[in-house]
């Protein structure tokens, strides 16, 4: 073996500190137990993701996401409507980089007042309309994976959700490859809670905000009825909204700069905005919990997930510090 993936939980690291993990071989090997499982649309329709906390399931020919379910020790919640989730919309959008579906109008404040509700039907596409049937379930110890890709219309979209073992977090990495003008592109989580209250990270706080307006959320959006809750979690990506029960998340949009921006002298040409032949990639995250925001303590979740670990393989070599202990499980070498 020359080559190997070593993947564990880093656990017990300090807080603005360090740890040591070493890798050792095992003597025992690698148990049945502990191989990756694998799932695909060469024999199954369907799979599913699950640690100890969430158990997610997948179509996995259009990679929507079919079921969410909070695993609790009362009883387990659907975190879902009756609809898909982690379904990215493509609508119309004649704005400027300023204004949705507009031009800005400073007087108006037509951002702050207009509701945005829904994507329209017949003004949008949606990422499960296009099959492709190359989703793929895999599982280990450490973590368990759905990834698939596909067209969707002249765009090409691709989403990888995982799930960690003993960590309370569903991690979503999704990339779009656009090639339309004029659009926008929301993600859409179609929650079980219809009746709740909203609520936005600000910087040094949180605010409690309305529904059908799209807000700045700086590191989360919660969502949540008192009894459970949704905090989308998101790195930079503050347009925010909750819709008739329905969480969105705006990932990007494509539309013309200016004419007067030019004017400033500035190189750039005015279809910079437009993104055409751009392939972007969005993280965010999901954190299904009991309670309010305070009880599933979202402020950490965002932070936790906007500074994550920083990684440096070292070889040994004598020091003075204090080891910690080593990781206990390794996936299969790769």
């Amino acid at each position: 073996m020359r080559n190997a993936t070593v993947a564990f939980i880093a656990r017990d690291v300090p807080a603005m500190g360090w740890a040591i993990y070493s890798v050792a071989p095992s003597q025992a090997g690698v148990e049945d137990s502990d191989a990756a499982l694998k799932a695909s649309t060469m024999h199954v329709d369907t799979g599913t993701i699950e640690n100890q906390f969430y158990r997610a399931a997948f179509d996995l020919w259009t990679g929507a996401m079919t079921s969410l379910e909070l695993k609790s020790a009362s009883e387990p919640w659907r975190v879902l409507a009756d609809r898909p989730g982690n379904i990215v919309a493509c609508e119309q959008d004649g704005g400027d980089p300023w204004e949705l579906y507009g031009t800005l109008n400073g007087g108006r404040l037509t951002a702050m007042t207009r509701p945005n509700g829904l994507p329209e039907r017949d003004r949008a596409h949606f990422s499960n309309e296009w099959v492709g049937g190359s989703g793929e379930i895999t599982a280990g110890p450490v973590l368990s994976e759905f990834n698939i890709h596909h067209l969707f219309g002249d765009d090409n979209f691709s989403t990888r959700v995982r799930v960690y073992s003993g960590v309370r977090r569903i991690d979503i990495e999704t990339t779009i490859l656009n090639n339309d003008k004029f659009v926008r592109y929301r993600m859409m989580l179609p929650t079980s809670i219809q009746s709740g209250r909203r609520f936005d990270e600000i910087p040094f706080g949180a605010i409690e905000r309305p529904e059908k307006h799209e807000l700045p959320a700086q590191n989360w959006m919660d969502w949540s009825d008192g009894k459970h809750g949704l905090s989308l979690l998101n790195i930079g990506l503050p347009g925010s909204n909750v819709t008739d029960g329905t969480m969105l998340l705006s990932l990007m949009r494509s539309t013309h700069i200016n004419d007067y921006v030019l004017s400033l002298g500035q190189p750039a040409s005015s279809d910079l905005g437009l993104e055409l032949g751009q392939e972007r990639t969005f993280h965010y995250a999901l954190v299904p919990h009991l309670g309010n925001w305070q009880d599933a303590l979202s402020f950490r979740a965002g932070l936790e997930f906007n500074n994550p670990l920083l990684v440096r393989p070292l070889e040994q070599h004598p020091a003075s510090y204090r080891k910690s202990s080593a990781c206990s499980r390794f996936l299969r070498p790769t």
